[in-house]
């Protein structure tokens, strides 16, 4: 033991007490060595006079904000002004003396940096949110930091009294900086040598943190925060002060007081209880350690909310023990500062202990709809054009800036979409190809890859342009995902009625009752063939190959009117084209080099319920700022793509379409006309159709047709054709708009009549100035041929007579005819001569001997 007289040995006694308080200050700086040696170097009186200047705007503050402060309950009653600033002199002296002249030197250059004060900065608005085509609520974006602001004469004191027992006790008798908390903070780190502990920070000082300060540990931003708290209270009262504090607070799940009311009570602020207050007052020391909620992971690592039982067998969600401690200590706080009765402390305790708080289960992150991808993407693409932002100030913008998006969508179709896509009975199951490529897809990279059947679509309001609804799959699984409405996929046959009839229609290079021959053509080394490689059926007018959708006469149609003009107007219609587009492959069937989205063929198709023009789709209306005021308007185009008299012809063969042409539809008191398509192979199936007020065009597949893993394709087909009713895209339409059609009881409509500019001629309709034509001459020539083979007879065959007709274009297009319309040059070898059966020999005469 050591005797009473041996003395302890000091830490450092090598230093001085005043050398140690340099040498932190120093270390804290941030300052270098040379920077440093500048500092001590500097006036004194600069320094003084920065300290005086302080003293000087803490008197100030004094006298305006005792102006506009009010107490309330159990508040003290303010000191007087001059102890206040004989106060500050206080501690401004006391740190004179400890850090001398470079201290004082450091300082004042520190309170140089320190940022102006930017009221801007507490101002906090709601998250963006969007309104539905009636301006009813439809979603709300995700903000960075998930908040409603609320004005603190919503919050009940109880909350407030809370918040100020335990973080800031003297709130309402200091003047940004509480004198005791400070001293008892530089104590601190003079004893410790660090200045990671506790900085006595008030309310004011910690809102001037999170709006205007980084979170760094130093002197130096404890300096700054120090003269702006000062400052704040010169020109805020307090309780504008602790209205934005409690809208800025990060309270675990929530920011801000009345978000975190909704999410951990499902409550507004008014109505909570004071044990619900002190839950909320605790989480704000370390939101992570203080969280009211407990999570525990099961043996199969799932992470769930742990759950008590009370002694009637009812279970809740259980308070978190560290929470619970500091929530009794806020309790406690504000018994002791005379805020809550004795009564309502036991209260308050007792639903502590019992776990009978009333948590809810945490709000998980919101998940976008696909229309709200798709409107947010629209929004954020505008705001960059309207206002030359970059794409990050716009996203901040677009996400904390409250705003309200007044868009397009009508809830009753996008309802209909939505449950038409989670039926399971609308499309057809996984086929082989596709489970085995998900199978060995997931082998190879070790996540689970499941490659199914796929849908993609969108319904537009014809009058408008606005799209009422959206689908981008069957399922979703995260924010601004794949959405298939807006990816392009080869169309098919379904570019027909645009860039094929209703073109060369327009452009009076044919009419509907032109006639074409159905017959296999060539073109160099390409010779397209119908769906299905079906028999040809000679001369065909334009109306019947729509109709039943025959390619080779689609073909001829378009090579008439050139590429040129059919890609002219299948700009105007809203497809998008390559340089490779300009071609028969691609404007006349459908096969384009990237395709086109369900969204452009939706749009497209509304040209014809028009009576030939369309407005460029859009997934808003207007944006207004957090205050009202329109920031952004849609900036649609009306399009006249083809004549009123164009528009009804191209209609009034589509209507045969759904009427046996390629597929049966019918919704109950509506016209309908439509179109199917569907790509090689059966890969894509395609249905794009209208009524009076509505076009839609849905796309089924799968999202990739090859997948190739270890050396093996797998060649994936949906394996359907587009005017499948049962489990393909013309079934979907049907159910789809049936049902928004029931839902919305829209009165019976039909599409729109015949108008004035046509005149009838061989049993059809033409536009005026146009008259009818063949494109071929034909000859005819009957020969016998083998009735078994078709091949010329080889005098043994059974002989039947042939027609062979010769097709000639009138105007070649650069084709030839070719194909089955020719004199066959084989010889049937099938059919050969009788066999030649030998003659029964005689029986042998009787023996003449023989007895």
């Amino acid at each position: 033991m050591k005797s009473k007289g041996d003395k302890l040995p000091k830490r450092n006694s090598g230093l001085r007490f005043g050398d140690r308080v340099l040498k932190i200050v120093k270390r804290s700086s941030g300052l270098t060595r040379k920077q440093r040696k500048e500092l001590k170097q500097s006036s004194i009186e600069s320094a003084s006079a920065s300290v005086a200047s302080v003293v000087n705007n803490a008197h100030n503050a004094r006298n305006s904000a005792a102006a506009n402060t009010k107490p309330i309950k159990g508040q003290r009653v303010k000191k007087r002004g001059s102890v206040i600033f004989l106060r500050i002199i206080a501690v401004v002296v006391f740190l004179g003396v400890l850090v001398g002249a470079a201290g004082f030197t450091l300082l004042a250059t520190w309170m140089a940096e320190t940022p102006n004060i930017d009221l801007s900065k507490f101002e906090f608005t709601e998250a963006t949110a969007i309104y539905d085509i009636n301006d009813g609520f439809y979603q709300e974006l995700e903000t960075s930091e998930k908040r409603e602001a609320v004005s603190i004469s919503e919050v009940p004191e109880l909350i407030s009294l809370a918040f100020v027992s335990i973080e800031d006790q003297r709130f309402y008798s200091h003047f940004g900086v509480d004198i005791r908390g400070t001293l008892k903070a530089v104590l601190q780190v003079l004893t410790t040598r660090s200045t990671s502990g506790s900085g006595g920070s008030t309310i004011t000082q910690q809102l001037i943190k999170q709006t205007h300060l980084t979170s760094e540990t130093s002197i130096r931003r404890k300096v700054m925060e120090w003269k702006l708290a000062f400052e704040l209270e010169r020109v805020l009262s307090k309780r504008k002060i602790l209205e934005a504090y409690l809208n800025k607070i990060n309270l675990s799940y929530a920011w801000g007081i009345q978000s975190a009311c909704e999410t951990y009570f499902g409550l507004p602020a008014d109505e909570l209880n004071v044990a619900q207050a002190c839950i909320l007052a605790a989480i704000m020391k370390a939101p992570t350690t203080y969280s009211p909620y407990v999570y525990q992971t099961d043996e199969d690592g799932n992470t769930y909310l742990m759950r008590v039982s009370d002694e009637n067998g009812q279970t809740a969600i259980k308070l978190s023990d560290s929470n619970r401690e500091r929530a009794t200590l806020v309790l406690d706080k504000m018994l002791e500062l005379g805020h809550i009765s004795r009564g309502e402390y036991e209260i308050a305790l007792g639903q502590l202990n019992a776990n009978a708080v009333g948590l809810k289960v945490p709000k998980g992150t919101t998940e976008y709809t696909y229309f709200t991808d798709a409107v947010y993407t629209e929004v954020l693409e505008d705001l960059m054009v309207e206002y030359n932002y970059t794409r990050e100030a716009a996203t901040e913008l677009l996400l904390n800036g409250g705003l309200k998006i007044y868009a397009t969508v009508d809830p009753q179709v996008q309802e209909a979409l939505d449950r038409a896509a989670q039926d399971d009975s609308n499309f057809y199951p996984q086929n082989s190809a596709a489970k085995a490529a998900s199978a060995a897809m997931s082998a190879v990279t070790g996540e689970e890859i499941n490659y199914i059947p796929q849908v993609g679509g969108a319904v537009i309001h014809n009058k408008t342009g606005y799209v009422s609804g959206i689908i981008g799959g069957r399922e979703k699984t995260g924010n601004l995902t794949m959405n298939r409405a807006l990816q392009k996929f080869q169309v098919g046959s379904s570019t027909k009625p645009l860039t094929v009839y209703a073109s060369g229609i327009d452009s009076k290079k044919v009419t509907l009752a032109d006639q074409f021959a159905d017959a296999e053509i060539r073109w160099g080394s390409w010779s397209p063939k119908n769906s299905g490689g079906g028999v040809t059926d000679g001369p065909m007018t334009v109306r019947r190959a729509l109709t039943n959708s025959v390619n080779l006469v689609a073909v001829q149609v378009e090579k008439c009117q050139g590429h040129s003009i059919s890609g002219a107007y299948a700009l105007k219609f809203g497809l998008e084209l390559v340089p490779d587009d300009y071609n028969s492959a691609a404007l006349g069937l459908g096969g384009y080099s990237y395709g086109q989205t369900p969204l452009a063929m939706a749009s497209a198709y509304t040209a014809f319920p028009n009576g030939g023009y369309r407005y460029t789709p859009t997934f808003y209306r207007y944006v207004t700022d957090a205050n009202g005021v329109t920031i952004l308007e849609s900036h649609q185009e009306k399009v006249q793509v083809i004549s009123e008299q164009t528009a009804w012809l191209v209609t009034s063969v589509l209507k045969n379409v759904v009427r046996g042409g390629t597929t049966w539809i019918s919704i109950s008191g509506q016209q309908v006309a439509g179109k199917t398509g569907t790509t090689d192979s059966n890969v894509c199936a395609w249905f794009c159709g209208y009524t009076a007020e509505y076009s839609g065009a849905f796309w089924f597949g799968y999202d990739v047709q090859n997948v190739t893993v270890s050396g093996r394709t797998y060649r994936i087909r949906y394996g359907s054709f587009g005017g499948n009713t049962s489990k393909g895209p013309a079934g979907f339409w049907r159910d789809t708009f049936s049902r928004f059609y029931a839902t919305k009881k829209l009165p019976s409509a039909s599409l729109p009549g015949r108008p004035g500019g046509l005149y009838a001629t061989k049993g059809e309709w033409l536009i005026s100035g146009t008259t009818p034509k063949d494109y071929f001459k034909d000859t005819q020539t009957v020969i016998d041929v083998c009735a078994v083979t078709g091949n010329l007879p080889n005098g043994n065959c059974a002989v039947t007579q042939k027609t062979i007709t010769d097709w000639t274009l009138v105007e070649t297009f650069g084709g030839t005819y070719i194909g089955d319309q020719i004199v066959p040059v084989d010889v049937c070898t099938q059919c050969k001569p009788a066999p030649v059966i030998p003659p029964e020999e005689p029986d042998d005469p009787p023996d003449p001997t023989t007895p």
